[in-house]
């Protein structure tokens, strides 16, 4: 398949003030498990994507990595994409996986959502999608993806899984970085040495 990737990590409602040196781990991860299991994957900025460089009709599905406080953004690119090709699948993942629900319900474009790590989820989540299309996601086969019923509603097929240290280190991240973000003086890598996001535990002012 052919897969892109869209960093929009830290654009709000679609719009990055600051922190244009970073290069955030989600998108490099989905991209490199993409390219390890053979599918043709690519990675853009969000400014990039919404201002026409990504041709929606060449591409199968579409991986949007952001924070819940990118719910804006999310929902103007996903929406900008259902009009550039309807049939394109849209993906979203990331801390904004643990808001699920209210992206469903307040987006018309977001056809599934990754709650949890990326590992345990997308070789199966791109297998199916691969062999059975985006209606063979809505059975239940694939953990800890959010996606809506037929009914309409928001329904979650499991709890979010933790990735091992074997699928972990399974696959290489996405490293092409110079092809993708503007260039700047220096590049701000986020490096795991832990799973989960700064933001629900930030350093404090004061003596521990």
């Amino acid at each position: 398949m052919r897969i892109a990737v869209v960093d929009a990590l830290a654009r709000g409602r679609g719009v990055r003030y600051s922190t244009f040196d970073v290069v955030g781990a989600g998108p490099r991860v989905v991209a490199g498990i993409a390219e390890t299991l053979g599918h043709r994957a690519g990675l853009l900025t969000y400014e990039e994507a919404v201002g026409g460089g990504l041709d929606a009709s060449v591409v199968d599905a579409v991986f949007i990595s952001a924070m819940t406080t990118d719910m804006g953004a999310v929902v103007n690119l996903s929406r900008l994409l259902k009009n550039r090709a309807r049939d394109i699948v849209v993906v979203a993942g990331g801390p904004i996986g643990f808001s699920w629900r209210q992206l469903l319900s307040g987006s018309k474009g977001v056809d599934l959502v990754v709650v949890g790590e990326a590992e345990p989820v997308l070789p199966g989540l791109l297998d199916v999608l691969d062999r059975e299309g985006l209606e063979g996601l809505k059975t239940g086969k694939v953990p800890a993806l959010a996606y809506k019923s037929s009914s309409g509603d928001p329904f979650l097929t499991s709890p979010h899984l933790h990735a091992s240290v074997q699928e972990i280190t399974r696959f290489k991240h996405w490293s092409r970085v110079s092809l993708v973000y503007k260039p700047v003086g220096v590049y701000r890598y986020y490096v795991e040495v832990a799973r989960g996001c700064s933001n629900f535990y930030r350093p404090i002012l004061r003596e521990l």
